[in-house]
């Protein structure tokens, strides 16, 4: 990459890893740690935001050179492309209205239950392996929410932090936790060069306590 630029794609509808601001500007969690790489590289930062849906085809043709957007490592992520080192490891949550009285102790227990996914999640891949769960997709966690809200889903299934910045937005409640895969950048299938630079960054982010900083910052 030596056009001196990094383009980065995410799906800016998910705080507190990455969403909109006032001013439309990209912040969160992994845009503070694309900057820090970007500076660590010495190149300017560029975000496309879009559908999570949409990033993996978009890294893959080469419109993004990196994706950030909070995704974990899974086996058919690192088929197409190449991830970068775990920079972070979160829970999954499953979020029910206030008033709901599903008391669940497995993801198995949604039996019967219509549970509603942003698509292309980690989430979505795990609930729809279980028999007997309606999956509901959206493209957004908004959408989710306003679904939950509205009575549409009994519950959704998201990253833990993310359902954490919505606490105090809608009135849910988390009914079950479970550990998360690690979560890291992805690159082309072939970026070797930029990914042992991206690298770099997450190494000299980690040994300097940038990371710890956006942690107590962010989640």
């Amino acid at each position: 990459m030596n056009r001196g630029t990094l383009i980065v794609g995410t799906s800016a509808d998910y705080e507190p890893f990455e969403f909109l601001n006032s001013t439309n500007d990209v912040v969160g969690f992994d845009a503070d740690l694309m900057q820090y790489i970007a500076d660590y590289m010495g190149v300017t930062l560029v975000w496309q935001n879009m559908e999570f849906d949409s990033l993996v085809g978009a890294c893959q043709s080469g419109t993004i050179d990196v994706i950030a957007a909070a995704m974990f490592i899974t086996p058919d992520r690192a088929e197409v492309l190449s991830h970068s080192l775990p920079y972070l490891q979160t829970q999954m949550s499953v979020v029910v209205m206030n008033e709901s009285d599903i008391a669940i102790s497995s993801l198995e227990d949604l039996d019967g239950y219509t549970v509603g996914v942003q698509t292309g999640t980690v989430e979505d891949d795990t609930i729809s392996d279980i028999d007997g769960v309606d999956v509901t997709r959206f493209s957004s966690v908004d959408l989710m929410y306003i679904a939950l809200d509205a009575g549409t889903v009994d519950a959704i299934f998201l990253d833990s932090p993310v359902a954490d910045a919505y606490e105090g937005t809608y009135n849910v409640k988390t009914i079950l936790q479970l550990a998360a895969e690690l979560t890291v950048l992805y690159v082309g299938k072939y970026a070797d060069s930029l990914l042992i630079k991206i690298n770099e960054g997450i190494s000299a982010a980690l040994q300097d306590g940038t990371i710890d900083g956006l942690i107590q910052k962010w989640l």
